[in-house]
């Protein structure tokens, strides 16, 4: 008999329907006439997405009037559901399957009526490899355009090493002393080219001026070792150079 709700078939001694759980009593039963064949209940919705069912089955192919259309409910041997199945497992098939999806079989040819099951393994094309492409080359850095002017007189020239000496006025000076240029990687210092009435210069070598790297050293060579330098910053001393304090001297030993 048949559901009035749901149309599900039961066995004859049921109460309720085992679908919908509607009371099969009453004067508007349906019975059937037709050999019973006994149906499992709906699989739970969990157990459901397990299983594998056939696009025509899934869409609504198999659900008019046949219970066995539904997702999880278990295909008997004989259906009215057209189209091959499976000869090792009896999974339904599409006419242009060559593997079954259930159990993984391979077919000799393509699902059709007669089937021949093969027992070669399974070959499944390689999945293509991907590499990261290759960064893209920065294009080089432009060259920065030269900043400041440049003197086009001293263009192609050679620079000169050169410095000035300024006397500085005495008291019973009236008027200030001109500087005087010197150049030259060695500079030596006399009476002649500093002060041509100073008696305390000597007239041969007073000192020696040095550039080296572009910074300038001095010398004693006087016989008085007369040559001092007044240390308004750090400099640095080294042992035996000679300190004057006052109008003492002192020698640094380190």
């Amino acid at each position: 008999m048949r559901c009035p709700k749901c149309k599900w078939p039961n066995k004859p001694n049921e109460t309720n329907c085992i679908k919908c759980g509607a009371p099969l009593t009453g004067g508007n039963m349906d019975f059937e006439a037709t050999s019973f064949v006994p149906q499992s209940s709906p699989a739970p919705a969990a157990e459901s997405l397990k299983k594998t069912v056939r696009e025509d089955m899934a869409f609504g192919g198999g659900m008019a009037g046949n219970p066995v259309g539904m997702v999880g409910a278990p295909r008997p041997e004989h259906t009215d559901i057209d189209g091959p199945s499976c000869p090792k497992c009896g999974y339904p098939l599409r006419h242009d399957t060559s593997v079954c999806p259930n159990c993984k079989s391979v077919l000799k040819k393509p699902v059709s009526e007669s089937t021949v099951l093969s027992d070669a393994p399974v070959s499944r094309p390689a999945a293509p490899v991907s590499r990261p492409a290759a960064p893209a080359e920065k294009p080089a850095a432009a060259q920065k355009p030269l900043s400041g002017t440049i003197n086009p007189y001293l263009m192609g020239e050679e620079q000169v090493p050169s410095f000035s000496l300024k006397p500085v006025r005495k008291i019973n000076e009236k008027h200030d002393m001109p500087a005087r240029e010197y150049e030259g990687d060695e500079v030596t210092l006399t009476r002649a080219n500093t002060d041509e009435a100073n008696a305390s210069i000597t007239s041969r070598e007073q000192a020696v001026l040095t550039n080296v790297d572009g910074k300038w050293f001095i010398e004693d060579r006087s016989s008085q070792h007369t040559t001092f330098v007044l240390a308004s910053h750090k400099v640095e001393l080294h042992d035996g150079d000679t300190i004057l304090l006052g109008n003492r001297l002192f020698t640094f030993h380190e």
